[in-house]
């Protein structure tokens, strides 16, 4: 049985870039080494999470504890169709090894701890965006984009 290709150009409209000077050719790649690309990023990430709140507690700061495992996070990832939990994204859109659609932890409450209850895959941008803000933040600034921008092409 052949593997199941995920083609960026064919994925639903709202899901593929819309402005002609950002698009993206169509990347290639089997759901299976999607997932394993998911894997290890995700595997990287945790470590990360965990490498940096030490950092912050041997500088006497309040840091978060880092509870999730990998299966967490995959599952996560599992029930989020592999994609975004905000955008609805794939990551790696551009096939970019690193940028703004690589998957990030994100934490709902980015005061809690890295905890299967508070956390959800975004794209590294979108949890950049929302930094320590709230949902209703980063909305608010992603709305006063699409309207700036939308203001600047009907000029």
């Amino acid at each position: 049985m052949k593997p199941s290709i995920i083609t960026v150009a064919a994925l639903p409209q709202r899901a593929r870039p819309t402005d002609p000077d950002t698009a993206c050719p169509p990347q290639e790649e089997t759901q299976t080494d999607y997932q394993q690309r998911l894997r290890k990023s995700m595997r990287t990430a945790i470590n990360d999470a965990r490498r940096r709140e030490l950092r912050k507690a041997a500088k006497g700061k309040h840091c978060a504890n880092v509870t999730i495992t990998l299966d967490q996070v995959m599952a996560k990832l599992q029930a989020q169709n592999w994609r975004c939990a905000i955008s609805g994204e794939t990551f790696w859109g551009c096939g970019k090894q690193y940028g703004p659609t690589i998957p990030s932890i994100d934490r709902i409450n980015p005061h809690g701890d890295y905890s299967p209850d508070n956390i959800r895959i975004t794209l590294y941008g979108i949890n950049s965006m929302r930094g320590c803000g709230t949902d209703a933040d980063m909305y608010r600034i992603a709305e006063a984009i699409i309207r700036n921008r939308s203001a600047a092409r009907h000029q």
